[in-house]
């Protein structure tokens, strides 16, 4: 795989597919983001037997989580990826995998792939993730991204060598400008060949990454969450006015 994260590519949104705005308080932008992300796999599962969703850990997603699960949706067919995950073990309380515990309610538990930190090993597990991954046909199929207020998406930050890796499918890291320092995260690459994705910006906090979003001068090295950019369907989820 040799694609190359170029300015050109990031520098207008206009050059994207397709974007959809999805606005209004922050419960309502919700609800209509998991709405949305419904319709999305139902279109990807009415072409292929099986899709990867990918989502992040934290707080900003939680309700989502909360509305997605109560969709009518073919469970047994959805695959569900971290897109970053703390370099802990699964009962730390700093996983990303507490996040994922509405998914239990409808999904089978295998179809629920947590990264499994592995100390003593020197990728630290992320071959075993990656081959859980290409058992699935090795892409995502709907990326959910959570921008961080300086426009980082899992962990990808600007102005690291996290968003110039050239790695196929997923990084580790030991100098995360966010703590702790030590992280996994699907790569630029991976994330950019996903057939859709959503970009959300929640609260104040997340005012100047919102901008540096919107500011077509600024590439996805300036902010990575321009990454969803690259995917021919996505959607952008503020309660921002």
């Amino acid at each position: 795989i040799n694609l190359q994260i170029n300015n050109k590519q990031y520098k207008h949104q206009k050059n994207s597919n397709y974007m959809n705005l999805i606005k209004g308080t922050r419960e309502q932008a919700e609800l209509n983001a998991a709405l949305t992300i419904t319709s999305s796999l139902k279109n990807i599962l009415s072409k292929k037997r099986l899709c990867v969703l990918a989502v992040p850990g934290g707080t900003s997603v939680s309700s989502i989580f909360d509305h997605l699960v109560a969709q009518d949706l073919p469970w047994d067919r959805i695959h569900l990826f971290l897109v970053d995950e703390r370099l802990v073990s699964l009962k730390h309380k700093d996983s990303n995998s507490h996040v994922l515990k509405p998914f239990y309610k409808v999904m089978n538990e295998e179809n629920i792939h947590l990264f499994n930190y592995k100390l003593k090993k020197k990728d630290k597990g992320i071959t075993d993730y990656r081959s859980e991954l290409k058992k699935l046909g090795g892409r995502i199929d709907f990326a959910l991204l959570s921008s961080g207020e300086d426009g980082c998406v899992g962990a990808l930050y600007h102005a690291h060598p996290s968003i110039y890796s050239n790695a196929a499918y997923f990084l580790l890291m030991d100098d995360s400008p966010k703590p702790p320092k030590k992280r996994m995260s699907m790569s630029p690459l991976l994330l950019m060949q996903a057939k859709a994705g959503m970009v959300i910006f929640f609260g104040e906090s997340k005012r100047t990454a919102y901008e540096r979003f919107n500011d077509r001068y600024k590439t996805v090295r300036d902010c990575p969450a321009k990454i969803v950019l690259s995917m021919k369907e996505h959607y952008v989820v503020t309660d921002l006015q």
